[in-house]
């Protein structure tokens, strides 16, 4: 699948994304991803879910999801409330485990599979 300078994937679904200023993409995704877990009822749907609450949804996902569910929120809670934002390396890295996270989370069999 083609994908931008960013590693994100060019589908409708992240375009959005991909076009944000760099620092606004991992708590743009973090959203996407509850919104996800939302719709499956793995997480209560809230107006302001934290990211623990995210987490703790995400609890039946694989160790790799739950490794990219925890980069992109730390990274989304880091612009959010550091002094200092992470780096530009940081939110690539985290921008691409939300993207591939929000990919396996919308894929057909995720929900048949029981994947959150």
């Amino acid at each position: 699948m083609p994908a931008t300078a960013a590693g994100l994937p060019t589908t409708a679904a992240t375009v959005d994304v991909a076009a944000l200023p760099l620092r606004e993409r991992p708590g743009r995704l973090l959203r996407s991803v509850a919104a996800e877990l939302e719709a499956r009822g793995a997480l209560a749907r809230s107006a302001a879910a934290t990211s623990r609450q995210i987490l703790r949804a995400a609890l039946q996902a694989d160790a790799g999801q739950q490794a990219q569910l925890r980069e992109l929120s730390r990274a989304a809670d880091a612009v959010r409330y550091a002094p200092e934002p992470p780096d530009a390396a940081t939110l690539e890295r985290a921008s691409a485990a939300g993207a591939a996270l929000l990919a396996t989370l919308r894929e057909p069999d995720a929900v048949a599979q029981g994947r959150p």
